[in-house]
């Protein structure tokens, strides 16, 4: 059976702790990694982009419209 726990960033520590203790627990830690290419892809539209190209972050909100 998996088990998914939403808890505290300031308890996350002290709670692993307690369950790598107990034998018939076993933890599996997801790591959420960002592939090479789309660090490339990323960097390659920064570098690409002039900087007149770049909107405010105030402008780009009044472009969003939100559903209801």
């Amino acid at each position: 059976m998996k088990v998914t726990l939403n808890i505290q960033d300031s308890f996350y520590n002290t709670f692993m702790d307690f369950l790598k203790h107990l034998p018939e627990v076993k933890v599996e830690e997801e790591k959420h990694s960002i592939p090479q290419w789309q660090i490339e892809e990323v960097t390659n539209r920064i570098n690409s982009t002039q900087e007149e190209d770049y909107i405010s972050l105030k402008d780009a909100k009044k472009a969003l419209t939100f559903k209801k």
